[in-house]
């Protein structure tokens, strides 16, 4: 298996010459942005690793962000609690290659 961290990602821009594998994605949730990030570019080099690829080409990246607000009602003070709750989901798609 190929070192995850060795996986080169590149953009349809910057296309190597390479045989292609297979299709390879990955998504990550978090409340911040940068750690879900992270997570799914990590999750996508280690399924491109485990093919035996080198690279990832032609890269495409969805961003989400899901909110979710709750209200409850007090039963003693009659107060109405309102929370809310953010996470980011990153979902990273490519093609996984061997250049060559």
């Amino acid at each position: 298996m190929t070192d995850p961290e060795s996986i080169a990602l590149h953009t349809i821009d910057a296309l190597p010459d390479a045989q292609p594998i297979g299709a390879v994605r990955f998504w990550a949730r978090d409340t911040d942005l940068a750690r879900a990030d992270e997570a799914a570019y990590a999750g996508l080099r280690e399924q491109a690793a485990a093919a035996g690829a080198d690279a990832v080409i032609g890269l495409r990246v969805e961003l989400v962000q899901e909110t979710h607000i709750g209200s409850a009602k007090s039963r003693l003070s009659g107060a109405v609690l309102v929370s809310s709750e953010a996470a980011w989901c990153v979902y990273v798609y490519g093609t996984a290659v061997r250049l060559g």
